[in-house]
């Protein structure tokens, strides 16, 4: 009876854990929404910015000069690959028996 009832409890707390984890996620999920829709008015800001202050030619000639530049969607592209394999390695973990 007294091993059933532990049983019960830690069930119990695995599920509220699990509703917080789940609750996290949603937050987490509408974090990165906003992000990703002020991503691009951000983008158009400092295009905007940077073309205003050095003008088009400027920009176009940096973009040229610099053979390891990424553009920036791919950079945040690249930004994405890699929360998102971190995100999946924090998951695992917490799904692995304590």
């Amino acid at each position: 009876m007294a091993k059933q009832n532990s049983l019960e409890k830690e069930c119990e707390r695995l599920r509220k854990r699990i509703a917080r984890l789940e609750l996290q996620r949603k937050r987490d999920r509408r974090s990165l929404e906003t992000l990703r829709s002020s991503r691009d008015t951000y983008k158009r800001y400092v295009y905007a910015l940077l073309k205003e202050q050095h003008g088009r030619d400027v920009l176009e000639r940096w973009a040229r000069e610099e053979p390891e530049g990424l553009p920036l969607n791919a950079f945040i592209g690249e930004l994405e690959a890699i929360v998102a394999q971190k995100t999946k390695g924090i998951e695992a973990k917490q799904r692995r028996p304590a």
